[in-house]
C-alpha cells in the first residue's frame, strides 16, 4: 500500500509541476 501512496503522490506533484510550468509559460 505505501508504493501504491508513493506513486498516487508522485503523479500529482507531476501533474502540478507541469501546471506550473504550463502557467508560467503563458504568462510570459
Amino acid at each position: 500500500k505505501a508504493t501504491t501512496n508513493a506513486v498516487v503522490t508522485a503523479s500529482i506533484l507531476i501533474l502540478l509541476f507541469n501546471y506550473l510550468l504550463t502557467g508560467i509559460f503563458f504568462a510570459n
